[in-house]
């Protein structure tokens, strides 16, 4: 069958399965509605063979049906299992607490900052910072030791704090004193400078994914959430803050356009505009007009890749790493937990792990992103792909129900709402920029303690 063809039946699946979600519940979780919904966004713009992707194989498409099945069952199982558990307490007042004092803040700041002015430094004595401005594409060409691999293991480590910083600037409630609004949209803007002069976009990205998810999770009534539970605002007659939902609306689409401007920007100073698709051949005249080729090969490229990729019979590893090539081709061998476990077996030197920069494969065009379910297969097949799924959905629901116990549980559950948001694109949860800024959650929560605010007056103080 064709792609248009699987695009109209997964569609309406995961519409049902939205309202599947619901049953024994009063509402869909908000992370199965954000799940299906960059899916099914997915496979409508595959749908719409406005990229000539190759077609692939039924079992292919249901490999990748069982993923988005379990992933799905995996967050109803949680939320059956977890009723009696109200993400309020019990007057009716939620949990968001500040992860930040200004005095860490500041600390948090100066080691980013270091680590930054260390990576100028290196591109200076490399390159030449006129060569940043000028030529970045030369940069970011292959080289035998790239130019972020040249920088020491700790202080790439402090760069992470990149996405982290952004998030706790852009959420008010990250400090325990808030700075102005204006102080903290200038103090975003140097971080996304300083993160898109990295010339890669996963940090930016990562940062504006993750404040998305947060704001999200905290007006739940945005996208249905628990608006019907017992508060007692709600009890006395008032709802929920209109301009607050409205002001927290208004800035997630914001973050979004802007995220799709950064990425524009960052691939025309990279020249990745899709110039390989379009000498390929297989881009509709509309979309090459649209100037929106490359984002929408990055978004829809890889859901073609994973089903590419299973209909692989190439069991053989990709050749060792080439300074002046690319390695093209459907390498398909079992990796035995090489791909999920990359980020520890790096740090092994007896032991091979998986290359997280994965072989280019056709689809019509070349990429090398394979969705999340990407190192779940390649480790244990369908099998990996069924419970990795399922984990994934009765962790990322579970953590989301239970945001408001604590403020580690808070955090922690944006973090991992936001790599949904790259599902269809690529895993995020067995990176090591990911798994880094889990750790920093984790050490930063170590001394919190929660401090209640009421829903009214948390929604009035909204991103003023």
């Amino acid at each position: 069958m064709s792609n248009a063809t699987w695009a109209v039946i997964l569609i309406p699946l995961l519409a049902v399965m939205t309202g599947v979600g619901s049953f024994g519940v009063k509402k869909p979780s908000t992370v199965v509605l954000l799940h299906n919904g960059v899916w099914a966004g997915a496979l409508f713009l595959i749908g719409t063979d406005l990229v000539r992707y190759k077609e692939s194989s039924t079992e292919a498409w249901l490999t990748l049906s069982l993923g988005l099945v379990f992933f799905n069952l995996g967050s109803l199982l949680s939320r059956l299992s977890d009723q009696g558990l109200s993400t309020w307490s019990a007057n009716g007042e939620t949990k968001i607490c500040a992860l930040l004092s200004r005095r860490a803040l500041f600390w948090a700041v100066a080691m980013y900052g270091g680590a930054f002015c260390y990576y100028l430094l290196m591109i200076q004595q490399r390159y030449g910072l006129t060569t940043l401005l000028t030529d970045p594409e030369s940069i970011r060409a292959y080289s035998a030791v790239s130019y972020l691999q040249s920088i020491p293991l700790p202080v790439r480590i402090l760069l992470y704090l990149g996405p982290v910083l952004f998030v706790v600037f852009g959420f008010r409630e990250a400090l325990d004193k808030p700075f102005p609004m204006v102080v903290r949209l200038f103090a975003m803007a140097l971080l996304a400078t300083s993160m898109l002069a990295l010339l890669q976009r996963t940090n930016l990205f990562m940062g504006i994914l993750w404040l998305v998810a947060m704001l999200i999770t905290r007006e739940s009534s945005i996208l249905g959430g628990v608006r019907d539970r017992t508060i007692p605002e709600l009890k006395a007659g008032a709802p929920p803050s209109r301009m607050s939902r409205t002001a927290v609306t208004v800035s997630i689409v914001f973050l979004v356009l802007s995220s799709l401007l950064a990425f524009q920007v960052v691939a025309g100073f990279l020249n990745k505009n899709g110039q390989q698709a379009l000498s390929a051949g297989t881009v509709s005249t509309e979309l090459q007009s649209s100037g929106l080729t490359s984002p929408f090969i990055y978004y829809t490229g890889g859901t073609i890749a994973f089903l590419q990729l299973t209909d692989s019979q190439n069991a053989s590893w990709p050749p060792p790493f080439r300074p002046d090539a690319m390695a093209i081709g459907d390498y398909n061998p079992q990796t035995w937990g090489a791909a999920t476990l990359s980020p520890v077996l790096k740090a092994l030197p007896v032991v091979r792990p998986w290359n997280p920069i994965a072989p280019f494969i056709d689809t019509g065009v070349l990429t090398n992103v394979y969705t999340w379910l990407e190192p779940f297969y390649r480790d244990f097949r369908i099998p990996g792909v069924v419970v990795a799924m399922l984990l994934m959905g009765w962790i990322a629901t579970r953590l989301h129900d239970r945001r408001f116990q604590s403020p580690r549980m808070f955090w922690l559950q944006g973090a991992v709402l936001s790599s949904v948001f790259l599902a269809p694109f690529v895993t995020k949860v067995v990176d090591t920029l990911f798994i880094t800024e889990l750790i920093f959650i984790v050490l930063l929560t170590r001394n919190s303690r929660p401090k209640s605010r009421s829903f009214a007056r948390t929604a009035r103080q909204s991103l003023r």
